[in-house]
């Protein structure tokens, strides 16, 4: 009996890093494919969790209701006083749960758990171009600016156009200017080119979540959930979730 519960919890501590953004996501999602028990528990864990959200915000909605529902009391001190506490309850439990909903299921946060770090150095390897090496370098070293200074220079006609693109979007979106970010990946998105195909598609969307484009973003998720083999699958399916929470009506 033992062992088989721990033979179905193996995977738990591997399954929480990738749930909290920790770890190497890449390879997790590629053993995913192929681990069927690996597979069964994550699915398992991510019902359990959609299931506690659920029992969590009923049972908060049904006792602020029942709070809301009290008739005022008449002139009788204790009434009074149960009243007055109860007041002040349903002020915490309500700032309480507008708290949670905004720090958890707001676009901003949806959009910052989802983002996933690139890797340049295939790229930085075979650039000849100065200025795109630079340009690489000062992303990694958070100075966007700078970043975006450097690769807004690279001319359209340059083969390194595409790549500096990329680039060019992730620093915008990092430094909060969204719609350059989605005018910079829809360039790159539209040139077909096959190395950024479906990393440009995930920050694009990325970068509609966090321009409050939550259609637009959607559409997209839609778009990696009708292909079960993309590397993307299992987390657009995790963002979607969370994106129609009942937790995402207290949003504001």
């Amino acid at each position: 009996m033992e062992n088989n519960h721990s033979k179905k919890l193996k995977y738990s501590d591997k399954i929480k890093q990738y749930l909290n953004n920790k770890g190497d996501k890449l390879h997790f999602e590629s053993e995913l494919k192929k681990n069927k028990e690996l597979k069964i528990e994550f699915e398992a864990t991510i019902a359990a969790q959609n299931s506690l959200d659920y029992i969590a915000f009923n049972q908060l909605k049904d006792e602020l209701k029942r709070i809301k529902q009290n008739k005022p009391a008449k002139i009788i001190s204790i009434q009074k006083r149960i009243i007055s506490v109860a007041a002040v309850f349903f002020i915490i439990v309500s700032a309480s749960i507008l708290w949670f909903a905004n720090s958890k299921y707001s676009n901003t946060y949806l959009a910052s758990t989802g983002f996933i770090e690139p890797n340049f150095s295939t790229v930085r390897g075979k650039s000849t171009s100065n200025i795109l090496t630079k340009g690489i370098n000062a992303y990694y070293e958070n100075d966007y600016n700078n970043c975006q200074k450097l690769l807004s220079s690279i001319d359209k006609n340059s083969p390194l156009y595409i790549d500096a693109q990329y680039i060019l979007g992730l620093s915008l979106l990092k430094n909060n200017l969204y719609t350059e970010a989605i005018a910079s990946f829809n360039k790159v998105y539209n040139s077909g080119d096959k190395k950024y195909k479906s990393g440009v598609k995930w920050n694009l969307m990325i970068a509609y979540l966090k321009n409050d484009e939550t259609n637009k973003a959607l559409a997209i998720l839609d778009e990696f959930l009708q292909n079960p083999t993309s590397n993307y699958y299992h987390k657009a399916k995790q963002l979607k979730t969370k994106l129609q929470s009942n937790w995402r009506k207290l949003v504001f």
